[in-house]
């Protein structure tokens, strides 16, 4: 390809298909909503490709086979693709090895189809982003909505999930915006510090489990009924310490300092309707103001990698607040940083689900002026929280495999990869 090249983009998304007899299956027994997957392609003096489920995470094997399989249909090199999910908690789940080993034949028969659903859905995405690509215009432009709040929340017994309206909590929602040259917007990439789980562990009234996309997929599917043609794709921000303000089943703090849970069932889809009609129209009301323009340039793929001190994860079930906790010192963990540069706009992908916090300080020292943080880029490694959260004991803190200091490394190893990329 020639050095210097205008900026071409193409963009689409494909419904998961699952047959009728995919369900029951984990907890889930019908779809309340459909999940998509989302592509967007880049390409100037090399190709890139994003691709963004609406599941809650994605098995390594997973990722590896998508990869090669795009990789193989395209010719775009492993390390020019990235496979990224919402978050969204009410999605089935690949299994990991230790199921299939252990699981009956269902299970494994089960995980095939859901594999070869990502699969399928992906290749056709693929095929139509890339057939759809065009010479874009580009823009970058923030939004601010108040639909995520700080989860860490002080008890008597020590700190534990809840919405902490005094906590930490990134407001701001990056935005890239692509324009053809009649200035019709085509695409949009934003992100967003929340996971997406308002109606995560919610029992319905008649006892079933519902698949939904939750409060992210109600804010694309808003958007894209705004622009003729257009896919907005979102990926994770900064959501390791961050919950949707109103959760379906949710955590109470009563009068004594005990904590309640308490269950709302099918009336949570108010909140995910409600929360994802505003970040959409919050997203919207942004990309109004956004200018484009033309783009001639290379696109750069930075990959580094740092190694930070491990901590050993006990069983999640045991984990509960408590102002006494012992971290146990485990192996090293590596940890990469992906990046995607191109003019004055950064793209940082990494596997932890960082703190609001920690995005925020990468952000402040960023040398450039526009820099979006994205988590569980090509796989989840758990939460990495700040030192704060070490020393509070919080959820995240003890059920993270990084010790304590590994986010502010992790933040020191992308400040200086971008101070390098802009010498």
């Amino acid at each position: 390809m020639n050095e210097d090249k205008s900026l071409k983009v193409g963009s689409a998304k494909e419904k998961l298909l699952f047959p009728k007899d995919f369900f029951p299956v984990e907890n889930f027994s019908y779809i309340h909503d459909d999940l998509y997957v989302r592509v967007l392609y880049l390409e100037a003096n090399q190709p890139f490709i994003l691709l963004s489920f609406e599941l809650t995470s994605l098995r390594e094997y997973v990722i590896e086979e998508l990869k090669k399989r795009i990789s193989k249909q395209t010719d775009i090199p492993f390390k020019n693709i990235w496979i990224c999910v919402t978050h969204t908690f009410s999605a089935p789940h690949s299994r990991s090895v230790d199921a299939l080993e252990k699981g009956d034949l269902t299970i494994k028969q089960k995980n095939k189809v859901f594999c070869d659903i990502l699969y399928s859905s992906a290749k056709k995405a693929v095929t139509l982003a890339i057939q759809q690509k065009q010479i874009v215009y580009v823009g970058f432009g923030h939004g601010f909505c108040s639909v995520n709040v700080n989860r860490d929340i002080s008890t008597k017994d020590g700190w534990w999930l809840g919405a902490n309206d005094l906590g930490i909590s990134d407001k701001s929602v990056p935005i890239i915006k692509f324009e053809n040259k009649q200035h019709h917007t085509i695409a949009l990439l934003y992100s967003y510090d929340v996971q997406s789980s308002i109606m995560e562990g919610s029992l319905q009234k008649d006892g079933r489990y519902a698949v939904t996309s939750d409060l992210t997929g109600v804010t694309s599917q808003y958007i894209e009924s705004q622009y003729d043609d257009c896919v907005a794709m979102y990926i994770v921000g900064a959501a390791g310490d961050q919950a949707p303000l109103f959760q379906a089943k949710h955590h109470i703090i009563d009068k004594e300092g005990q904590i309640q849970v308490t269950d709302i069932h099918e009336d949570g889809f108010v909140f995910v309707k409600a929360l994802g009609t505003k970040l959409a129209t919050q997203v919207i009301r942004a990309c109004e103001r956004i200018k484009t323009v033309p783009y001639m340039g290379k696109i750069q793929n930075i990959q580094t990698q740092f190694i930070c001190p491990g901590q050993k994860i006990r069983d999640r079930q045991e984990l509960k607040p408590t102002h006494h906790y012992n971290y146990l010192n485990d192996q090293d963990q590596m940890v990469g940083v992906e990046i995607i540069q191109f003019g004055y706009i950064v793209i940082v992908g990494v596997q932890p689900e960082l703190s609001s916090v920690t995005a925020m300080d990468i952000r402040k020292q960023s040398p450039f002026p526009i820099t979006m943080i994205l988590t569980m880029v090509n796989g989840g490694a758990k939460y990495m929280p700040d030192q704060t959260s070490y020393d509070r004991i919080t959820y995240e803190a003890m059920n993270s495999k990084f010790a304590k200091g590994s986010a502010e490394m992790l933040t020191e190893q992308i400040v200086k990869t971008l101070e390098n990329i802009k010498i």
